[in-house]
């Protein structure tokens, strides 16, 4: 692991990727913090590849202290680096980043980005995002559908009066992803899923 923090400062931007990929495969959580700050570190690396993997580290790692650096990765010039950073912060449940990921999700709704956004607040699950999840639920988008559902079910799931009616839309439902999360957030209630 020495050996790994030191390379994330070595002179070729290959070397620097490499090392951050396997910390976030090596590693499990709760990572060190020496370790979290030099893999937060990376992520002001001017090569992109640095930043993706740092990102998608500092998320597998739930690395909490990353938060407000992911935050600012959300708007990278680079749209992989930004979707990583996007997951991370869900990854690590961090509440501030509600706002942004609220703008990402207006703005992007139809593309890949809105959809990260969508799914990371599915996965902070913050009560004051119960409504979108209720909207999310009807949305045409299979993934919008299966983060709603998702979302709804770390909020403690679908409400007793509406689980019959979301039995009936589960047998309906045709996408599997989408029923999984159905079937997540009836199970949340107490339902027999």
């Amino acid at each position: 692991l020495t050996n790994l923090v030191r390379a994330l400062s070595d002179d070729w931007p290959s070397v620097r990727r490499d090392a951050a990929y396997a910390l976030g495969v090596v590693m499990t959580p709760p990572v060190d913090s020496r370790v979290a700050d030099e893999l937060i570190y990376s992520l002001a690396d001017p090569d992109s590849s640095v930043r993706l993997a740092a990102a998608l580290a500092l998320g597998r790692l739930r690395a909490a202290p990353a938060g407000d650096h992911l935050i600012g990765r959300m708007v990278d010039t680079d749209l992989p680096v930004r979707l990583a950073a996007i997951r991370a912060v869900g990854e690590i449940r961090e509440a501030r980043a509600l706002v942004a990921l609220q703008h990402q999700l207006e703005y992007y709704r139809g593309g890949t980005a809105g959809r990260a956004a969508l799914e990371a607040l599915a996965r902070i699950a913050h009560a004051s995002n119960a409504d979108l999840f209720a909207r999310e639920k009807f949305s045409k988008s299979e993934a919008h559908r299966r983060y709603a559902y998702e979302g709804i079910a770390r909020l403690g799931g679908i409400p007793s009066a509406d689980a019959v009616a979301m039995e009936q839309l589960l047998t309906e439902e045709r996408d599997e992803a989408v029923a999984a999360a159905m079937g997540f957030a009836l199970a949340a209630a107490g339902r027999p899923y």
